[in-house]
């Protein structure tokens, strides 16, 4: 829901008018999603046919009520999935993404030698990371 003013006006209004109602009930902020939907339909407001309804269910569950009943859509499943494609989508393009994690796998998939050419730096990376704190440790070691 893409909020602009003349909708943020009529939503706080009648939010305003259902709160008191609403703190009569634990997890009100759970359930005031669903009386604003309740009062203020609009075409905007819908998502494909169905209705978005705030339930109380693990953070990465989003309930939607559709046509046919329940579906439960793994959020970050599907944003991780769309993030995994736009890096295999600008692996040529720039060789690498931001998150090394991703990149990898993108790379993998795509399993030509220009992708592999800018992952070495990660690599070298991780082994420094583990090479440092000894070499710490030894110059203590041996200053003493």
């Amino acid at each position: 829901m893409d909020l602009n003013p003349s909708r943020c006006d009529h939503l706080i209004k009648t939010v305003q008018a259902v709160r008191p109602e609403l703190r009569k009930y634990p997890h009100s902020e759970i359930i005031s999603g669903v009386e604003v939907k309740k009062l203020s339909p609009t075409p905007l407001m819908s998502l494909h046919r169905g209705v978005p309804i705030a339930t109380p269910r693990p953070p990465n569950l989003v309930t939607v009520w559709g046509l046919r009943g329940m579906i439960f859509a793994l959020v970050y499943c599907t944003a991780g999935i769309a993030v995994f494609l736009v890096h295999l989508a600008t692996i040529p393009i720039t060789g690498t993404g931001i998150n090394p994690a991703r990149s990898l796998g993108a790379t993998i998939v795509y399993n030509r030698n220009h992708a592999w050419d800018d992952h070495y730096h990660v690599f070298i990376n991780a082994i420094d990371l583990i090479k440092a704190p000894v070499f710490v440790t030894y110059c203590k070691l041996r200053d003493n």
